[in-house]
C-alpha cells in the first residue's frame, strides 16, 4: 500500500514495470536515508514521495548513504530488493 510510510518506485515507461523482473512498486520508507536525499536531491524524503517516488537506482543510493550514479535497470532492481530484504530481514 503507498502511503505516508511507502516510497513509490518510479520507472519511466509503464512497459518498463513489465520487462523488469520483481521490481518493486513501493519501499518502505524507513529504509530509506534522509539526509541522503537531501544531499542527492535537494528534496525531502516526503517531498520526493508527493512528487511521485525515485527510481530503482535513487532508492538504492539512498539505502546505501551513498551519491546516486547511473546503473543498468535491472541490476539496480535486483540489488535494491537484496537491500530491502537484509534491512528488513
Amino acid at each position: 500500500m503507498i502511503d505516508e510510510n511507502n516510497m513509490p518506485i518510479l520507472i519511466s515507461q509503464k512497459t518498463m514495470r513489465i520487462a523488469l523482473k520483481n521490481c518493486p512498486d513501493f519501499i518502505p520508507m524507513i529504509c530509506l536515508d534522509a539526509n541522503q536525499a537531501i544531499k542527492n536531491h535537494d528534496q525531502t524524503l516526503d517531498r520526493l514521495r508527493q512528487r511521485g517516488g525515485v527510481s530503482p537506482s535513487e532508492a538504492l543510493a539512498l539505502i546505501q548513504h551513498r551519491a546516486w550514479h547511473p546503473m543498468l535497470h535491472q541490476e539496480a532492481v535486483d540489488r535494491l530488493n537484496d537491500a530491502v530484504k537484509r534491512m528488513l530481514g
